[in-house]
């Protein structure tokens, strides 16, 4: 079985899905999830679904979502669900390999190619790209609204940036020309995420890689203004070297794909 977070939530056994009528039972299955295989407090549970706790008889509310999900993966599965979401430590575990929620598979394979973008970055680059390509939507998109699902949907996408990041990095050290595709990709990721400035960094190399100089040193112009007038502050040193080694075209620009590696040294 297969369980999907990273958007709508939803839930797939060989060629069968089942959709699940009640949020609040989606709720559980989504907490559960980010947990495969450990145990979730109860407590933790009903917080998350019920944060008012007005309700007297709360636990038995959980109960009764618990058996509801049961009473669906089991069907799904054609076990019994008291075998896939198990009683433990006062609260539940959902007996399910890690690899089988999307969400921490997305997180394991993003750590993976991460680690490859140096010595590999062509296999990074395929890894990280399937990474990214598990998502359907903001994670948690139709449970996520307790505390620690909003809390998880953040993290989750901040590691999607770093991915894109990571993605787009290894793509230009694998030597490959800055194509239509990647620079479409950080336009799109700089436009909604001006404040990340390893994004506008890689943009402005890949500008400066496809013969685009002037482009390229617009775009620090562009995010500078918006730096200083929105937040207050200048760029970093490591965005505002790459500006300079663009401006005054320097020497260590000349190698396609080797600046990528050394954009560290080009604030030195």
């Amino acid at each position: 079985m297969q369980i999907g977070v990273l958007g709508p939530l939803t839930l797939c056994s060989g060629n069968r899905d089942q959709y699940l009528a009640s949020p609040r039972s989606g709720t559980v299955l989504a907490m559960l999830a980010m947990s495969a295989g450990r145990a979730v407090p109860a407590s933790q549970l009903i917080e998350e679904v019920w944060p008012d706790k007005l309700l007297t008889n709360v636990r038995n509310a959980l109960q009764a979502n618990v058996k509801r999900l049961r009473a669906v993966l089991g069907g799904l599965e054609g076990r019994p669900g008291e075998e896939i979401v198990c009683t433990a430590h006062s609260g539940y575990l959902l007996d399910l390999p890690v690899a089988n929620v999307d969400a921490l598979g997305f997180l394991a394979l993003a750590d993976r190619g991460a680690r490859l973008v140096d010595s590999d970055p062509g296999e990074a680059a395929r890894i990280l790209d399937a990474a990214l390509g598990l998502w359907r939507g903001p994670a948690f998109f139709d449970t996520g609204t307790g505390p620690r699902l909003r809390a998880e949907a953040t993290t989750l996408e901040e590691r999607r940036l770093r991915a894109h990041e990571d993605l787009i990095t290894a793509q230009l050290r694998h030597g490959a020309a800055a194509g239509p595709a990647v620079l479409d990709r950080l336009s799109r990721l700089v436009s909604h995420h001006p404040e990340r400035e390893r994004l506008v960094e890689l943009q402005m190399l890949a500008l400066y890689d496809d013969g685009r100089r002037a482009e390229a040193l617009g775009v620090f112009h562009h995010v500078r203004r918006k730096m200083v007038d929105e937040l207050g502050l200048e760029p970093g040193r490591a965005l505002a070297g790459v500006y300079q080694a663009i401006l005054t075209q320097d020497e260590r620009l000349g190698e396609r794909g080797a600046v990528y590696a050394a954009r560290p040294h080009l604030t030195s």
